[in-house]
């Protein structure tokens, strides 16, 4: 027990305590869960459920250390509901569903969390009903992080689709939720709709789809793993054309010249890695010379520019013009690049990124042979799109690299060569309430059209992942 932990914190476990102070030096050094005492005491009956999600919290940290924050936190609001509580979160998220399920709030544990916590605790809901314990528990001992998790015990455990006999996906699941979230009965299809285990689920925040008349157009953005619900209010027979784009930015900038950029890549408690040699034996001077973007997040995710002239045994870390010692949390180990771009380093999220040019001075390492590396470390529970490199130069070793043919000489370990675009998957589905029918729609280049009877519940989601960028469509409605 401890005050002074917030306003908004009932309690918390840090896994930075599972570290040496040598190696983190704000860790107390030993598994602990810090509970507020300005807000609680020892006989809440709130404490049990607070336990239960911080003891997940632990138990997820020992057997999947990175695992994706939406599914670690909908884990251990799921352990809340095991313990009695109606922790409320799905209240935030069912009133506005266009939230990406798979991502996590850039602004951390806030308000604008609060639905991401009734998303995730849905879907790992809805997961328990459909597969049950033995599978929910190999989900959080997975060492797959995400979707790519949900994946991996479907089909190890071989849970198949009635329906079609074949091994349900992570996507096929998110299909089926969708659904659920709007109607929660089993009386829909073959009854796979309904939360099962939750007769408290809250029917009166519901989604209220959108309403759009016939005839009508209208345009919109969806979230990938998000859900738009439209409601066409049709009285007759009717004909839906949607389009939809069909490629979506990984990145918010596109690279700085041409076509191509180097990525460090995005997510929890990573480390990625840029390196190359250069020869700097025939030179008595040298500069580094390149553009970079980045959006990362504030004081807990840094991007490092380091040197090493033994091969890699240690590493110096060089100093730009945009980089930072500044160090609140601990997670700053040298001297590193943190908010977004262009904006200073100490700036907050939310504020504009833009490319801007950095230079280092490599003449201290003349007359050697260097290791020039770019690395990127985050820690858990949010990341932000990461750092962009492009068109990097070393005039006095002629070099020059834009990676427009490739990356020749560099190491890429968690970096990627980016294009920044992907193709757009959509998910479109029609919800028809006086048959309780659910009709999948196929999509081809991004468009569709489906002939409709009446009054019916259109459903549309993005479906592209490692992306947090929108997906933009447009629906046109025509009769007769």
């Amino acid at each position: 027990f401890a005050r002074g932990l917030g306003s908004s914190v009932l309690g918390y476990y840090s896994s930075v305590d599972s570290f040496s102070r040598l190696a983190h030096k704000y860790s107390n050094e030993r598994e602990m869960f810090y509970i507020n005492a300005s807000l609680t005491e020892l006989g809440n009956p709130q404490l049990a459920s607070t336990l239960g999600h911080e003891f997940q919290h632990m138990v997820h940290w020992a057997n999947d250390p990175n695992e994706e924050t939406w599914v670690n936190e909908g884990s251990s609001v799921l352990a809340e509901f095991l313990t009695g509580a109606l922790p409320g979160f799905d209240y935030s998220f069912l009133a506005n569903p266009d939230l990406q399920l798979n991502t996590w709030s850039e602004a951390g544990a806030n308000a604008d969390s609060l639905p991401h916590y009734g998303a995730g605790f849905l879907f790992l809901l809805y997961f328990l009903d459909r597969f049950g314990e033995e599978a929910t528990r190999a989900l959080v001992a997975s060492p797959l992080n995400g979707m790519a998790s949900i994946d991996e015990v479907l089909k190890t455990q071989n849970f198949r689709d009635p329906r079609t006999s074949a091994v349900i996906t992570a996507d096929d699941l998110f299909t089926d939720w969708v659904v659920a979230n709007r109607v929660n009965s089993s009386k829909w299809g073959d009854g796979r709709f309904v939360y099962g285990n939750y007769p408290a689920f809250p029917a009166d925040a519901m989604p209220v789809p959108q309403p759009a008349a016939c005839p009508s157009t209208t345009s919109g953005s969806v979230k990938q793993y998000g859900t738009d619900y439209v409601a066409l209010e049709c009285s007759a027979p009717a004909t839906l054309r949607f389009s939809g784009s069909q490629l979506v930015a990984v990145t918010p900038a596109q690279p700085h010249s041409g076509s191509f950029a180097m990525w460090s890549n995005r997510s929890d408690s990573i480390d990625t890695t840029l390196t190359r040699a250069f020869d700097l034996r025939n030179v008595k001077k040298a500069t580094l010379d390149y553009w970079a973007w980045w959006q990362l997040e504030l004081n807990y995710d840094y991007a490092y520019v380091l040197a090493s002239t033994d091969g890699g045994n240690s590493w110096k870390f060089l100093q730009t013009q945009s980089t930072t010692t500044d160090d609140p949390t601990g997670n700053n180990f040298g001297t590193g690049y943190q908010g977004d771009s262009g904006a200073g380093p100490s700036a907050a999220a939310g504020a504009t990124a833009q490319w801007v040019r950095e230079q280092v001075d490599l003449t201290p390492f003349a007359g050697q042979e260097l290791l020039l590396r770019f690395e990127y470390i985050t820690d858990g529970a949010v990341n932000r799109p990461g750092l962009l490199l492009d068109d990097i130069r070393i005039e006095e070793l002629d070099y020059f690299e834009d990676f427009e043919a490739g990356a020749a000489g560099w190491e890429l370990n968690g970096w990627v060569r980016l294009e920044n675009e992907l193709p757009q998957r959509w998910l479109l589905q029609v919800l028809d309430g006086s048959t309780r029918t659910v009709q999948r729609i196929a999509i081809n280049a991004g468009a569709a059209t489906v002939q409709i009877s009446g009054p019916v519940t259109l459903a549309i989601s993005g479906l592209t992942p490692f992306t947090t960028e929108e997906a933009q469509y447009e629906l046109e409605l025509t009769v007769p």
